[in-house]
């Protein structure tokens, strides 16, 4: 229910030359895997409610069929698992481009 919280700095502003780009790489990486989630949010909750609709409308015009029913199903299916691996891609891509930002953590004191 609660998302788990993480704090990530990256600098605002740099030189000209080499890695100046990196900072607004993470964040367009951010901002691409909240979409694919809120994306994935409403897919899963919109899909499956579209799917009863239809089916509601095809019982009462008489036109139910098992084929129909069954496609109705798959389709449903196959959204909510196509945004389910956007989300996840668009999660790895952030993680993956955080993972070459960060320094290397110190060492432990002995």
């Amino acid at each position: 229910m609660f998302d788990r919280v993480e704090i990530l700095a990256v600098a605002a502003a740099g030189s000209a030359g080499a890695g100046s780009g990196e900072p607004a790489n993470v964040l367009r990486a951010y901002f691409a895997a909240r979409r694919a989630r809120a994306a994935r949010r409403f897919l899963c909750c919109a899909a499956p409610v579209i799917t009863m609709l239809l089916v509601g409308a095809q019982a009462t015009a008489g036109l139910l069929a098992h084929g129909a029913v069954l496609a109705q199903l798959a389709i449903t299916g196959g959204v909510a698992a196509g945004a389910a691996v956007a989300e996840w891609r668009a999660t790895r891509t952030f993680h993956a481009l955080i993972r070459t930002r960060r320094p290397p953590a110190p060492p432990l004191p002995s």
